[in-house]
């Protein structure tokens, strides 16, 4: 009895594009969790510096009829200076519903989504301007098609369809970021499967996925996405390279 084989997409093919409200995303897995990272940066030289350390929260709210996944960020670096980065979206569609952003001498980034619509005020920084010169700008604009939020990073990788060997793109917003295109396609892959020490929790096997960006970053995220779903995150930028670990 003869079997018919598809053939193979050809190597250079282009990973498949999720958008919000795609019937393969599902955060079911993805439990309430309180986390902190410590922050280091390994330099080219290879010293190591401690950046800081980094408190990340998953809370679910049920909201008129709506259950929303709410994830808090706080960063408290070594030099005390504070930041905080709250995202709200629909825990069903992704659909992004909120995202704040303060940090220590900054204006504040407050954006609400209403469909493909956001609205509300962001930070940007001219180019060649210097670091230091945030402007803070008023923001109503509607996308062509619905968007992700990309500083969900980690939760919002979680919830697609991971599995050896698998990638996908997808279009998303960056608010707060001035370093970066607001709006760009991500792509990413699963290179294999690791498994690291969660602290108390012991050792988990993790997904390892790697992400094209304007800068590499890699994510080891649980295959249950317990007891969190992001075990440690290492990011290649021009200044070294930065480790999040328990």
């Amino acid at each position: 009895m003869s079997q018919t084989v598809p053939p193979k997409a050809p190597p250079d093919a282009l990973p498949p594009v999720f958008r919000p409200g795609d019937a393969r995303l599902d955060t079911s897995a993805i439990p309430s969790y309180t986390n902190t990272w410590r922050v280091t940066n390994v330099g080219p030289d290879g010293a190591e510096e401690l950046l800081g350390n980094w408190e990340d929260r998953v809370e679910y709210e049920d909201r008129a009829g709506r259950r929303v996944l709410r994830r808090i960020q706080r960063s408290i670096r070594t030099t005390g200076a504070v930041g905080t980065h709250l995202d709200e979206v629909d825990a069903k569609t992704l659909f992004p519903l909120r995202v704040t952003q303060t940090y220590e001498g900054w204006p504040s980034v407050d954006l609400s989504y209403e469909g493909n619509r956001m609205t509300g005020q962001d930070v940007w920084r001219p180019v060649g301007a210097g670091e230091d010169v945030p402007l803070l700008v008023k923001v109503s604009l509607e996308f062509p098609e619905p968007t992700f939020e990309w500083h969900l990073w980690g939760v919002l990788l979680s919830s697609f369809p991971l599995a050896d060997g698998f990638s996908a793109r997808f279009v998303a917003h960056s608010a707060g970021d001035p370093d970066a295109s607001r709006l760009r396609m991500i792509q990413f892959h699963v290179t294999g499967r690791e498994t690291v020490s969660s602290g108390a929790a012991g050792p988990v096997e993790c997904y390892v996925v790697e992400v094209d960006d304007s800068e590499a970053w890699t994510l080891w995220i649980s295959t249950t996405r317990r007891p969190r779903p992001v075990l440690q995150l290492k990011i290649i930028g021009r200044h070294g390279t930065r480790w999040f670990k328990p």
